[in-house]
């Protein structure tokens, strides 16, 4: 009798079917361990990254904390300061007229107020403050550089416009030193180039110089109202302050005009800052401020010793 083919396939499912299984359990006890060992690094990385972040967060705590304390005492120095500028500045600037020219609008008027009182208080008259009307000026054509010239008392005739502006910001020097009693910074006020506070006609012996209160000022518009008028101060004598306040990060005007070697304050709206001013006033010619290219956050004690 023959062998029946139907044993020799079930014989061969079977044998496939036993070695199909023995794979599997093959692969599932070596995959076991594996498994687990992946696990186990996973847990540690887990508890190594807990650590790590936990630390990071302490740090950051202990961070803001030296922050806070940082800024509680710069908060307490600027306090001192408030209290002790009268008495540190006193009888400094006596019998000086001293004006404030700004070249850009103080927002609330609060800086220049501050300075009035400061300098003041310093023993200073202040008998007006000049605001330039930058965008306007930045702007004008050369029609209008020729009817200012003409509104200031000056000849235009064939003059090139940049001799004309140098003229105008020559003349305008000139009014602020010797005084303006025939009313001619009037005509800028007309042109809306400027507004006027008080009564210019008295001569002026130094200028605070205000040139950025909160927002940084396009660079172009300094070079060509800012640091040509500078310049025509420091010409016809008049010891100026070029000053920003310490809100203005990027940009600082100061490092611009520190190129006409005038002392530049970066730092005005603080009592370290008015305090700097007063110094520069009387003769000590420094880069005060926080900022790149200070010198100086506070001036020397001798510009605070001693007869005035």
């Amino acid at each position: 009798m023959g062998v029946d083919w139907r044993l020799y396939v079930a014989t061969l499912v079977a044998v496939l079917i036993f070695f199909g299984l023995g794979i599997l359990v093959g692969i599932g006890l070596t995959r076991e361990p594996t498994a687990q060992r992946l696990e186990g690094q996973i847990r540690r990385l887990e508890a190594r990254l807990s650590e790590e972040l936990r630390r990071r967060d302490e740090r950051i705590r202990a961070l803001e904390g030296e922050l806070q304390a940082t800024q509680q005492r710069w908060q307490d120095m600027q306090e001192w300061l408030t209290g002790a500028l009268p008495l540190l500045t006193v009888r400094r600037l006596q019998f000086r007229n001293i004006a404030i020219i700004a070249c850009a609008p103080d927002p609330d008027g609060t800086l220049i107020g501050r300075l009035q009182e400061a300098l003041k208080g310093a023993g200073a008259n202040v008998p007006f403050v000049l605001t330039l009307n930058p965008d306007a000026i930045q702007t004008a054509d050369s029609t209008a550089w020729r009817r200012i010239a003409q509104k200031v008392g000056l000849v235009a005739d064939d003059a090139t416009e940049a001799t004309i502006k140098e003229a105008v910001w020559k003349r305008l020097a000139l009014l602020v030193r010797y005084g303006d009693p025939t009313g001619q910074l009037n005509a800028l006020v007309q042109m809306g180039w400027a507004k006027v506070a008080g009564s210019p006609s008295a001569p002026v012996g130094s200028v605070v110089l205000l040139s950025a209160f909160e927002q940084p000022r396009d660079e172009e518009q300094v070079q060509t109202v800012d640091l040509p008028l500078l310049r025509a101060l420091k010409g016809v004598g008049i010891r100026t302050v070029a000053c920003e306040t310490a809100k203005v990060g990027e940009h600082s005007v100061v490092e611009i005009l520190q190129t006409a070697g005038v002392a530049t304050v970066d730092h005005a709206d603080t009592p370290m800052g008015l305090l700097c001013i007063i110094a520069a006033l009387t003769g000590h010619t420094d880069r005060y401020g926080l900022k790149n290219g200070a010198r100086q956050m506070l001036p020397p004690v001798k510009a605070l010793m001693g007869n005035p």
